[in-house]
């Protein structure tokens, strides 16, 4: 029989276990805490790897600051467990400051993920260039009809510790959407769509188009692009018709050819606008 031991501090035994447990050691038994140390306890010898992992697991329950949720560094004193979230404070108006939500994750007009962090970083000239430490995850996921319209959407957040990992407890949320909220979410979401649509699209033709010296140039061809569609485009977003996706499949304009062009190395610029819009997954 072996035995690992690590000093500990705050921690929750019964986590602790399932964390052990995941980890798929052949031999393990059991895991105990006497004083400051948790043991966990193996029927035979573990790989040099296996106890390893078995000890950064312990470890991970040290009073180590990098395991304290980043959160607390930016609420108003109070007494909190600091390596246990908050789950009952306002992220958004409860703190001293504001957080920064960035990253946030856009699919066909759907809102997927953001993620608020705490420090903007800025270049000389004042400019945000990017920003650091995460504080709070934002993970959304629909539940539809099968024409589109939304039925539900949860919302999962988790709590950032100061090491960048998130805490294993989160939070969700779920609304349900009533007919008419239905409606006005779809139309959100496919308005959001083409824009996000266009605002790549334009950055595209800026990035590759460069047989035309003057970038306004480049743009106007996305502008001359949407106009050629533009009542499929308003029907699309009004009233949820599909008439644009087989107009873009379709298009043979000579001034379009670029729809052919490569977006990514894997699909062309039609392809992706395809992938983009046809939220019904038509064939």
């Amino acid at each position: 029989m072996t035995e690992i031991a690590e000093t500990i501090g705050v921690f929750d035994l019964e986590q602790l276990e399932e964390e052990l447990s995941s980890l798929s050691v052949p031999g393990y038994i059991c895991v105990y805490v006497y004083g400051d140390q948790a043991t966990a306890v193996f029927s035979g010898e573990p790989s040099a790897q296996d106890e390893q992992a078995v000890r950064d697991a312990i470890s991970s329950h040290s009073p180590n600051a990098d395991r304290e949720i980043r959160l607390y560094d930016l609420l108003p004193t109070g007494n909190h467990d600091l390596k246990e979230p908050p789950l009952d404070v306002d992220y958004i108006t409860g703190v001293v400051g504001r957080l920064n939500p960035t990253n946030t994750i856009i699919v066909q007009g759907e809102l997927r993920q953001i993620q608020y962090y705490a420090t903007a970083l800025t270049n000389e000239a004042g400019k945000v260039t990017g920003y650091e430490d995460l504080v709070i995850q934002e993970d959304y996921e629909y539940t539809r009809d099968p024409i589109g319209f939304a039925i539900q959407r949860t919302q999962t957040i988790s709590w950032a510790r100061k090491d960048g990992t998130l805490h294993p407890t989160t939070k969700q949320r779920v609304k349900l959407y009533e007919d008419f909220e239905s409606l006005v979410e779809g139309q959100n979401r496919r308005k959001l769509l083409t824009d996000i649509m266009a605002m790549y699209l334009s950055g595209w033709l800026l990035a590759t188009q460069t047989q035309l010296a003057n970038p306004q140039d480049r743009l106007q061809l996305g502008r001359n692009f949407l106009r050629h569609h533009s009542e499929s485009f308003k029907m699309f977003v009004d009233v949820s018709d599909s008439q644009i996706v087989y107009e873009v499949r379709d298009d043979a304009e000579p001034d379009h050819a670029w729809l052919d062009a490569t977006w990514d190395g894997t699909q062309s610029v039609r392809e992706w606008i395809d992938d983009q819009i046809n939220i019904w997954n038509l064939p």
